[in-house]
């Protein structure tokens, strides 16, 4: 199921409680019987319409860490990432390594 906003799921829970059939509100709404099932079925089980938490590996640095990552390498634009990772390090006493601290300043645009 791709993107559907909020109204749109709105309008098939209406569509399906007002007594239309998947095929019928399909051919309302434009949208597939599978996408159909699938928001009847999930606003079944969680009895909301919001999109669900995201699963996967929460970030290491929290927005606090990107500013003070942020700062030094603006200022010192020859500091490698092994040197800032360090100073997170010591700062903040949470473990990153050099690659992480690559990957977010790509991420940054620096």
């Amino acid at each position: 199921m791709g993107k559907i906003s909020l109204i749109e799921r709105q309008k098939v829970i209406v569509l399906h409680e007002e007594g239309y059939l998947q095929r019928q509100i399909s051919s309302k709404t434009g949208y597939s019987k599978t996408t159909i099932r699938e928001i009847n079925k999930k606003f079944r089980e969680t009895g909301s319409l919001g999109n669900r938490k995201k699963s996967g590996r929460p970030p290491k640095l929290t927005k606090d860490d990107n500013k003070y990552l942020k700062t030094p390498s603006l200022r010192n634009r020859k500091k490698t990432s092994t040197k800032l990772a360090k100073d997170i390090n010591t700062a903040t006493g949470e473990n990153v390594i050099s690659s992480c601290i690559r990957q977010h300043l790509l991420k940054s645009g620096l």
